[in-house]
């Protein structure tokens, strides 16, 4: 129904998309650099992206 809160998979989805999309932004774009800001890999990086509807480019 309109007004509910949304499930904890969608609530943490939109704060991972959030994040990412930040330190992209934050990088110009540099998903190597923002993986490292996030601490994590690469590869890992481009997965969530992919899962979450980010562009990816540069892959």
């Amino acid at each position: 129904p309109a007004g509910e809160a949304a499930s904890l998979t969608d609530a943490l989805d939109a704060y991972e998309r959030q994040l990412i999309a930040r330190a992209l932004a934050a990088t110009g774009g540099n998903v190597a650099e923002a993986a490292r800001r996030l601490q994590t890999d690469r590869p890992n990086l481009y997965r969530r992206m992919r899962r979450l509807g980010l562009a990816v480019s540069g892959e």
